[in-house]
């Protein structure tokens, strides 16, 4: 019975174990990445927004936008600054820099966008949406890297000055750089939670895919083999402060060894026992559940995040 009972516990457990291997798919089929066209010279500052003739004269924006694309060139990826002077929510904002950015490179390309609030309006947010390999490369510096640029930057309500936003641009620039040196580990991964897609790296190759990368199936892995050792530790102690298990008694001890002799031994089936059970099936299709519908938003993943000033 004991042994019986401990079999019992170790085959749940390994069920347990194998549970979450059996999500595992192919993630190359998917993969929705698309990289660099290597077109530099479509990366652009775009100030068209703040009143008739922009924000910057014509020597800074030119300067600028050579600056743009020499960087874009160098770090193999596509770069927009954009110079916002219509308000907009922080929701907004987000959307247009994804929408903005698609626009003009498309869905799961290899690009920055950095949008720079100068609405006027308080408090002003600013916003850095990462696409394709950018994500991984500056989602953990997001934050460091808006810190440095508000040394540049004026606070809400603040006057603009011209040449502090030159500056700043400059410097955005060389943080984008400056970050581009610090590779991604293989175990490194995002999850773009509005588009529900993932970016990581997978033999070398860089994903970008609705499948759950390696690292999250070994996580829930260990989760289910805790859960399962714990639950059979559980059963195991409770069970065995409710019985108490005996080693089954020897029949040879009422006999005398010297006054009983077989002659004969056999088995005999006497009866037998089928026992079924009714397996219940569910005949529901089911469809996916969830899933956030942007409504006329580009469907790319992105990575990113906002600062307000």
């Amino acid at each position: 019975m004991m042994k019986r009972l401990l079999s019992l516990i170790a085959s749940c457990v390994i069920c347990l174990c194998l549970l979450p291997l059996c999500g595992l798919d192919a993630h190359a089929d998917d993969n929705q990445y698309q990289g660099w066209g290597g077109d530099w010279r479509a990366s652009k500052l775009i100030d068209n927004e703040y009143g008739e003739s922009g924000l910057f004269s014509n020597d800074n924006r030119n300067n600028l936008n050579e600056k743009i694309r020499s960087y874009a060139r160098d770090l193999e990826m596509n770069i927009i600054v954009y110079i916002g002077g219509s308000y907009r929510s922080d929701n907004d904002t987000e959307w247009f820099c994804r929408d903005t950015y698609t626009e003009n490179f498309g869905e799961d390309t290899d690009g920055v966008f950095y949008y720079l609030d100068l609405s006027g309006k308080s408090p002003a947010y600013d916003y850095i949406a990462t696409s394709g390999k950018a994500v991984l490369l500056y989602e953990k510096n997001i934050d460091d890297i808006f810190d440095h640029l508000d040394t540049y930057l004026p606070s809400s309500g603040q006057l603009i000055q011209e040449q502090d936003i030159y500056d700043a641009v400059n410097s955005f620039l060389s943080q984008l750089s400056y970050y581009s040196e610090n590779k991604p580990s293989s175990f490194a991964y995002y999850h773009d939670k509005k588009r529900g897609k993932y970016f990581y790296y997978k033999d070398d190759e860089f994903i970008v895919s609705k499948s759950k990368p390696f690292m999250i199936w070994v996580y829930i892995f260990l989760v289910c083999a805790a859960i399962g050792a714990l639950v059979g530790l559980i059963t195991y102690f409770v069970t065995k402060s409710r019985y108490k298990f005996k080693s089954k008694t020897n029949p040879s001890i009422y006999l005398a060894g010297n006054d009983v002799n077989f002659t004969e031994r056999s088995d005999t089936l006497i009866r037998s026992y089928v026992t079924k059970h009714k397996i219940e099936t569910s005949s529901g299709g089911g469809g996916s559940r969830g899933g956030f519908s942007g409504g006329g938003h580009s469907s790319g993943g992105f990575g990113g995040g906002g600062h307000h000033r």
